[in-house]
């Protein structure tokens, strides 16, 4: 059995309205880092809206039967399943924990690492939704964390909130040769990612057996492929699941969609989900109830000041939002899709 503890980490975006398109703006001077929290610091401020939208609504005792999610942290257990990495590469580390509740779902895993890079931790969340029957269980999860930013060297990961510690070794930049010739399409084998196609990387074989690599593009869950592709299960070959393309009809009609996304037409192959959704300050605006919120959207309360409104959840830290927004968190916010900006 794995260890675990769910610290609680309840969370909402702050909300504001304003001028034309306006979801989420920064403040002024905010600076956040566009990569995401890789670089985890605790001093970032969240990022907030410029126009000053309603204030979110106060909470009330989760005994009230309102449903709304939360955002709480695991202990994982780590391993190191790629049998290499390189720098300036994401680094691919194996997480795994399980759901101990049927009110939990999968939430985002992904490293903080110090400026340094001396310390590296791997943090594991889930969202837990209030208001709803909530029985054990015992749902094993396993997701890859992408550990960005690492030099040469011997690296140690550890998981946040305690639990064995793994060791990454990476190898250093390739030399430039390498990378002078002609990119390598979609499913070819690879040493690095400089050899593959823009927005592909040079995903690792499992094990050290034979050490090679294909480049392919990393996925924990369909939204984190482009839109016509899905991702399936592994044949435990690679160190991640991968995108693979959408090769039959996944959407009858628009029941056969998940909340917020639709049917489309694919270019040259079958239909597919693609999310519908166009976020807005009017659509992200202060709740109790997810039952406030538009179709796509959830109740989401905030851990700062315990507010709520309603916003898309990022089940994944590299899950594509709808348009014009992205997976960010910081030290105080959680993982929605956030506005990009104007």
């Amino acid at each position: 059995m794995l260890p675990r503890s769910h610290a609680s980490l309840l969370v909402l975006a702050s909300v504001a309205s304003s001028g034309c398109y306006l979801s989420h703006e920064r403040a002024a001077g905010a600076d956040v880092d566009a990569g995401g929290p890789t670089r985890f610091d605790a001093s970032t401020p969240p990022l907030r809206d410029g126009g000053g939208r309603d204030t979110a609504v106060a909470p009330r005792d989760a005994a009230s039967g309102e449903r709304y999610f939360t955002l709480e942290e695991v202990s994982p257990e780590l391993a190191v399943e790629a049998c290499r990495a390189n720098e300036g590469e994401d680094a691919l580390v194996t997480v795994r924990y399980a759901l101990t509740e049927t009110c939990l779902r999968t939430g985002p895993v992904w490293a903080a690492v110090s400026a340094d890079t001396a310390s590296v931790e791997v943090v594991a969340q889930v969202w837990r939704e209030h208001g709803v029957p909530c029985d054990p269980t015992d749902a094993p999860v396993e997701r890859v964390a992408h550990v960005r930013g690492l030099g040469g060297g011997e690296h140690t990961l550890r998981p946040r909130g305690g639990g064995p510690s793994v060791r990454l070794l990476v190898n250093g930049a390739p030399p430039p040769f390498v990378c002078t010739g002609p990119r390598r399409p979609e499913g070819a084998m690879c040493d690095y990612a400089c050899e593959c196609e823009d927005g592909l990387a040079c995903v690792p074989w499992r094990g050290d057996a034979a050490c090679t690599g294909e480049c392919r593009r990393p996925c924990n869950d369909e939204l984190d492929c482009p839109p016509n592709q899905h991702c399936p299960p592994a044949d435990f070959t690679l160190a991640s699941l991968t995108c693979a393309p959408v090769l039959s009809n996944p959407c009858p009609d628009e029941s056969g969609c998940p909340p917020g996304r639709a049917c489309v037409a694919g270019p040259s192959g079958p239909e597919y989900c693609q999310w519908d959704l166009r976020l807005s300050a009017s659509i992200r605006h202060p709740c109790r109830d997810s039952g406030e919120c538009d179709r796509g959207l959830v109740c989401v309360e905030r851990a700062e000041d315990g507010t709520r409104a309603c916003e898309v959840l990022c089940e994944t830290a590299e899950m594509r939002c709808p348009i014009m927004h992205e997976c960010r968190a910081d030290s105080r916010q959680p993982w929605i899709c956030e506005w990009l900006g104007e």
